[in-house]
């Protein structure tokens, strides 16, 4: 098994278990699993992008049913072809199929959106896998090249969350982790074959070392924090310490942490009530980039957006 395939199988049976416990203090806990394929018959049976999309996510939980998945994701997309947050969906499912080529999907998604360095992400993962050190450096220059990383975290997710709603068999509170869940299991591509070109003794390579420099920089403005942060710590690879270029990267890491740290301690993002959960899903809806989504959190509660002269990642309470 790919060590990526065991990440997203952990990372979902994680949400789901959280799920189901919190069902179950409430005695709920056969109902809440009977609810999850009633869920996804419901949205397969409402056929709309969204929907087919979002029953895709939810496809033999807690198992994983790549083929299906990919299935119910190639439907959605056709109805909707210029959605590149469905192509992006699409992409993921291929790469964990081994008789799926994403090369024509990942050219959707550049022709969809050009900026996107992602679209290259699956191909070099393929040309990795095989060897190919010369479709590595293609891609890894593609990348270089792009405007930003996206992945289309927050579009997704409220496009999904949105769907479920529709068909009317969960909360906004459950819907909403759910879809998180999902998405975090399904949508996250694996960064490692990224990384790795970007350290040493690859990027001994001046044209790779000027490749990663650039990649780095493309990867900060991706629309997650896990992305963002993939892209500082090549930063801080490439760049000689004490260079601005490393300050820079060492300074933003710093405010990441501290943003993490304070939206996760507001009440919103508990997701605990349909209220707390409508309001987030709001804020998905309006908002690029995870980092957007916390720094309205943040100044929403009146806390400051910048960590204090003294703050650290060890700082009691993260704030």
């Amino acid at each position: 098994m790919k060590s990526h395939d065991k990440t997203r199988k952990a990372v979902l049976a994680g949400f789901l278990a959280a799920l189901v416990a919190a069902c179950a203090s409430d005695g709920r806990q056969a109902a809440f699993e009977r609810n999850l394929a009633r869920t996804q018959v419901a949205l397969t049976a409402a056929g709309d992008a969204d929907s087919l999309a979002a029953a895709a996510e939810f496809a033999d939980w807690p198992r994983t049913n790549d083929s299906r998945r990919l299935a119910l994701l190639t439907r959605a997309a056709t109805l909707a072809p210029d959605r590149a947050d469905l192509v992006w969906l699409e992409i993921e499912a291929c790469t964990h199929i081994d008789t799926c080529d994403p090369t024509p999907l990942a050219e959707t998604l550049h022709r969809l959106d050009p900026g996107n360095g992602a679209a290259w992400a699956s191909l070099l993962d393929a040309a990795s896998k095989r060897g190919d050190a010369v479709a590595m450096n293609r891609y890894l220059g593609a990348i270089a090249n792009s405007k930003q990383f996206d992945i289309y975290w927050n579009g997704s997710i409220a496009h999904l969350t949105g769907a479920v709603l529709k068909v009317g068999t969960m909360d906004a509170s459950t819907a909403l982790t759910a879809l998180i869940g999902a998405e975090a299991a399904f949508a996250i591509p694996a960064y490692q074959d990224i990384s790795q070109a970007c350290k040493a003794p690859a990027t001994e390579d001046v044209g790779r070392l000027k490749a990663c420099r650039s990649i780095a920089t493309v990867m900060r403005n991706g629309d997650t924090y896990l992305t963002e942060m993939v892209g500082i710590a090549i930063a801080k690879r490439v760049w000689p310490e004490g260079s601005p270029e490393f300050t820079d990267a060492v300074a933003a890491r710093r405010l990441a942490q501290y943003r993490m740290r304070t939206e996760g301690t507001i009440a919103v993002t508990s997701l605990h009530t349909n209220a707390e959960a409508l309001d987030y899903l709001e804020l998905l809806t309006t908002h690029r980039a995870e980092q957007e989504v916390a720094l309205a959190v943040i100044t929403g509660a009146g806390k400051s957006p910048s960590p204090p002269a003294d703050w650290n990642v060890f700082t009691p309470g993260g704030s």
